[in-house]
């Protein structure tokens, strides 16, 4: 992984922190069905997601890859699964795909810094 001091891979974590946070909101809308709402979350999530592209490929870090590539995986299923309103099934991919990818990237860079 290409070095980045303490402070940037500070602020990295916690945008990822943010994100987890955000995931776990959106499952709690998704639980108590507010399709709506939880509809505008994932976007979000989707737009944050989106925004650490290039942070990842100027790391150019393998794992930091392969993880993003997991999680760009998990949000098209969640997207697929919306589509088709099955609430237990997107739930099942966040919980067990989503927010574990999210937290193995902070382990990952916690662990190069």
């Amino acid at each position: 992984m290409k070095n980045i001091d303490k402070q940037e891979s500070q602020q990295l974590i916690n945008i990822i922190k943010t994100m987890i946070e955000a995931t776990e909101h959106f499952q709690k809308l998704i639980r108590e069905k507010q399709l709506d709402h939880a509809v505008n979350m994932f976007t979000s999530i989707v737009e944050g997601l989106t925004k650490l592209d290039p942070v990842f490929k100027q790391l150019n870090d393998q794992q930091l890859t392969n993880e993003k590539r997991k999680l760009d995986n998990a949000v098209l299923l969640i997207a697929k699964e919306l589509e088709q309103e099955k609430d237990l099934k997107v739930l099942e991919i966040t919980q067990f795909n989503l927010l574990p990818n999210l937290n193995r990237v902070i382990t990952i860079i916690k662990k190069e810094n």
